[in-house]
C-alpha cells in the first residue's frame, strides 16, 4: 500500500509538474516571441519543452511504474468499436486539414513548418497520454473505483490547460477550453479503461493536434478548427453510453488494476 500512495504522489506531482513546465513555453511563446497560442509558429517554442516533457513523462515511467501498468499492453480490438465514430470525424479532419496542400500545393517554408507541426504534436500526444491516461490514471485505478480514478486523471488533464492564458487567451477561451478538454479527458480515459491498450490514443492525439495546427498553416480562415467541435457533440454521448456501461453492467468490477 506504501508503494501505491507514493506512486499516487508521484502522479500529481508529475502533473503539477508538467502543468508548470507548459506554462513556461506558452510565456515564452506569446511574451516573449510574440506568437499567439493556437498559431502554427508556437511549436517553433515548444517543440524543445514537449521534448523536456516527453523525457520528465519516461523518467517517471521508468523509475516509479512500468509499461504495462501505464498501458503499453495487448489492444482490446472488439472494444475499439467504441472508438470509430470519433477516428471517423478524425479521418474527415485530417483530409479538411490536407486537402488543400494537395490543391494549392505548398511552399518550402510551409513545408518546413507543418513537418516541425508533426514532430511536435508528437511529442505531445506521446507525453500528454502517458501523463494523464497513462500514470494518472493508472496510478488511481489502484485503490478507488472507475469513476473517482476517471474524475482525478480528467481534471488534472483539463487544468493542464488553463496555462494557455499565458499563451495569449483571454478568460472566457481558457475557460471554454477547460470544460473542451474536460470532455476530451473523460472520453479519453473511459476509451482507455475497455481498449486498455494507451497507444491508439496516443496516435488520435496527434493526429488530432496536427490536422488542427497543420491545417493552419494551409488554410489561415482554419475551418478544420471548426469542424473539430463536432467531435466533442459525439464525446458527450459516448461519455455517458460507456459510464452507463462501466457502472451499471460491470458495477462489480471496480477496479481495473487489482
Amino acid at each position: 500500500m506504501e508503494n501505491v500512495n507514493i506512486k499516487q504522489k508521484v502522479a500529481l506531482i508529475g502533473a503539477v509538474l508538467y502543468t508548470i513546465i507548459i506554462g513556461i513555453g506558452m510565456y515564452i511563446s506569446f511574451h516573449i516571441n510574440g506568437v499567439f497560442y493556437g498559431t502554427a509558429e508556437m511549436v517553433n517554442t515548444l517543440w524543445y519543452i514537449e521534448i523536456v516533457l516527453t523525457i520528465l513523462t519516461i523518467f517517471i515511467t521508468v523509475k516509479y511504474f512500468s509499461w504495462k501498468e501505464v498501458g503499453f499492453v495487448k489492444l482490446e480490438t472488439k472494444q475499439m468499436l467504441w472508438f470509430v465514430p470519433s477516428i471517423i470525424v478524425l479521418g474527415y479532419m485530417c483530409f479538411l486539414a490536407f486537402s488543400l496542400s494537395i490543391e494549392n500545393g505548398l511552399s518550402t517554408e510551409q513545408i518546413k513548418l507543418i513537418s516541425l507541426v508533426g514532430i511536435t504534436t508528437l511529442f505531445v500526444g506521446f507525453s500528454e497520454e502517458l501523463m494523464f491516461r497513462g500514470i494518472v490514471l493508472h496510478a488511481f485505478l489502484k485503490t478507488h473505483n472507475k469513476t473517482v480514478a476517471v474524475i482525478i486523471s480528467s481534471i488534472s488533464f483539463s487544468l493542464l490547460h488553463s496555462v494557455n492564458m499565458f499563451g495569449g487567451l483571454d478568460v472566457y477561451q481558457m475557460l471554454m477550453q477547460l470544460v473542451l478538454t474536460l470532455l476530451f479527458g473523460l472520453f479519453f480515459a473511459l476509451i482507455l479503461l475497455r481498449i486498455k491498450s494507451i497507444i491508439p490514443l496516443m496516435i488520435f492525439h496527434w493526429l488530432w493536434d496536427f490536422s488542427i495546427i497543420g491545417g493552419s498553416v494551409i488554410s489561415p480562415a482554419n475551418e478544420v478548427a471548426n469542424f473539430a467541435s463536432v467531435n466533442f457533440i459525439i464525446e458527450i454521448v459516448l461519455v455517458i453510453a460507456l459510464f452507463i456501461y462501466l457502472q451499471v453492467v460491470k458495477k462489480n468490477d471496480n477496479r481495473v488494476i487489482a
